[in-house]
């Protein structure tokens, strides 16, 4: 009877002391470790993107448009860095009546009209952000990213009131190059595991499209090669649900 008391003490004091060792794991479920989130806003054009000088080289006559943007996160190592990985869209329509204006300023009694599409742009970019939490329910996030860009110009098409037989076109042409994108976006806890986004960014891109035809009336054909900026300014909110 006394060894199986014994016994019976001994195992009881191997079970606490093994408890008592064991890592607590009961706050695991409640760490992010990440998010997805997508956001919709306005995206600005910047610098000669959106200049309407008519006789700036390179002015795009871009006006405000729609950006999109689907975007990961995931936490390194559980601390305040995370990588994320982000496909972005924008659309910037072309300001005709700003070109038109100017056309007509520029060659007084022609009467000139414009056709003219949007200009896209459609990324994947990949970088790091940084979480500052003032509290448990805001976070200030920081972000730099680099990716890839395919960019498009519009198609325009120029007439002659004056003269209806007269017409200039320039196709649409699509080019691709590097991005960068520096940013600031605040996350507010609203339920258990979504969050609700705002995000300031700026994104630079130089394409340099290569073979853009150009057609007239007279029978005048050309292949150019066309250097447009493209840098812009978003703003965006949107959802995150957390990853666990």
């Amino acid at each position: 009877m006394v060894r199986h008391c014994l016994l019976l003490a001994i195992g009881l004091t191997a079970l606490r002391v093994g408890a008592a060792t064991q890592p607590l794991n009961t706050g695991d479920s409640s760490i992010e470790k990440g998010h997805i989130s997508y956001s919709i806003g306005t995206s600005l054009p910047m610098g000669k993107f959106g200049s309407t000088d008519y006789f700036e080289k390179g002015a795009g006559y871009a006006m405000p448009g729609i950006a999109l943007e689907l975007n990961l996160a995931r936490k390194i190592h559980g601390g305040p860095y995370s990588w994320c990985l982000s496909s972005r869209s924008m659309v910037n329509y072309a300001n005709q009546m700003a070109l038109i204006n100017d056309m007509n300023y520029a060659n007084p009694g022609n009467g000139y009209d414009v056709q003219w599409g949007t200009y896209s742009m459609s990324a994947l970019m990949a970088g790091v952000k940084y979480d500052l939490k003032p509290n448990d329910k805001v976070t200030l996030v920081p972000r730099a990213m680099m990716g890839l860009v395919i960019a498009t110009l519009p198609e325009m098409l120029l007439r002659s009131s004056w003269n209806s037989s007269f017409w200039y076109k320039e196709s649409n042409c699509s080019a691709s190059c590097f991005s960068s994108l520096l940013g600031l976006g605040m996350e507010v806890k609203i339920f258990r595991h979504m969050k609700l986004l705002a995000n300031i960014d700026m994104q630079r891109a130089f394409p340099l499209f290569v073979g853009r035809e150009t057609l007239s009336s007279s029978g005048y054909r050309e292949l150019q090669t066309v250097a447009q900026r493209m840098h812009t300014m978003n703003f965006t909110v949107g959802l995150a649900a957390e990853l666990k």
